[in-house]
């Protein structure tokens, strides 16, 4: 990974990045450190990312950002409060790069997570070292709306370009699936955490059943001669027993290349780079379905908006805030959902 600073006047570094998480945790940390190194023209050095084992079968993942996205070619959007914007690719660097140019410490300023960087200190240091807490993330904790106010800027969007890996993983799939076709992200986060495999050895039964509660929901929403790509992270619910009877349905199972990541001949497996695959998958879809908030698009959707791969279609649709069902209703209100 490489990337030129051109008149930046030089490097932001953060020494920790928080806390672990899955890959969507970390790309929401990585932009947001890319949206501060944007606001004091720095090149931002890219950790690796700091992913967790657990979602992953226990295996950690092989290190490193570049089986997931194309750092290099993604891009970034500025919008200023006068309705102007403005473009622009990534000023990135990777850390073993930055570490080569071996810079001398007195060159460097140290600071907390939490503390912006005032213009002073911009220029007088080439490099600003940022530490964050144990168990911080960085977009509660780095102060944007500082440099935004300083800046008039309204806001910056990052669009991270997937890696050529997850473009040939998810190749095929498209290709499937067709032009016009709907994908349903299922992902009950709160029951999830009410309801674990631990403590609750039949939660892959209780998703099914859930699923079955929204079919009414998802025959609203998508027509049905238009195939359905289902996507999830718990992967041992029988859900395709469930949408089969009223879609065409599509899932990992039915692509080798997407089973063998799970079960490869060789090595761990690589759930996360499953993710990102079906996440591309989702992008492109011309009906969204999800059951988490979706506040913003993903930044893979970002991604293809801003490159012209893709019309803005809005948001995906929020079954869980739309639903009909009496159950999921109950479950929402309660707080399970």
């Amino acid at each position: 990974m490489t990337g030129a600073p051109g008149d930046a006047p030089g490097y932001l570094v953060y020494a920790s990045v928080g806390s672990t998480g899955g890959l969507i945790h970390n790309f929401s940390n990585l932009g947001t450190q890319i949206r501060e190194a944007a606001c004091l023209g720095r090149t931002l050095v890219v950790s690796p990312p700091n992913l967790e084992a657990r979602h992953n079968r226990g295996h950690l993942p092989p290190p490193g950002w570049e089986r997931y996205t194309d750092l290099e070619n993604s891009l970034l959007r500025i919008h200023y409060r006068n309705g102007d914007s403005r473009d622009c690719r990534l000023s990135v660097v990777s850390r073993d790069d930055f570490d080569s140019l071996a810079i001398t410490n007195t060159e460097c300023l140290r600071l907390p997570g939490e503390s912006p960087v005032s213009d002073e200190q911009n220029r007088s240091y080439r490099v600003i070292s940022k530490t964050l807490p144990i168990g911080a993330m960085t977009h509660d904790t780095i102060p944007l709306n500082h440099y935004y106010d300083r800046a008039r800027i309204a806001g910056i969007g990052v669009g991270f370009k997937p890696s050529a890996l997850v473009e040939s993983l998810a190749g095929p799939v498209l290709r499937a699936l067709g032009k016009e076709y709907a994908a349903v992200h299922f992902r009950i986060i709160r029951l999830e955490g009410v309801l674990s495999r631990r403590k609750f050895p039949g939660f892959g039964a209780v998703c099914g059943w859930l699923v079955n509660c929204f079919v009414k929901d998802l025959k609203r929403l998508i027509p049905p001669d238009m195939p359905l790509y289902f996507m999830t992270n718990h992967h041992a619910g029988n859900y395709h027993e469930h949408l089969a009877k009223h879609f065409t349905v599509f899932t990992y199972h039915r692509f080798p290349q997407l089973r063998r990541l799970l079960s490869p001949p060789e090595g761990p497996p690589d759930n996360y780079l499953l993710a990102q695959a079906e996440y591309r998958i989702f992008a492109s879809a011309g009906i969204r379905v999800g059951t988490k908030d979706y506040g913003a698009p993903t930044p893979m959707t970002r991604y293809l908006m801003m490159a012209g791969d893709k019309p803005d279609n809005g948001l995906p649709h929020n079954l869980v805030k739309t639903s009909g069902n009496f159950m999921v209703r109950l479950l929402r209100r309660d707080g399970h959902l």
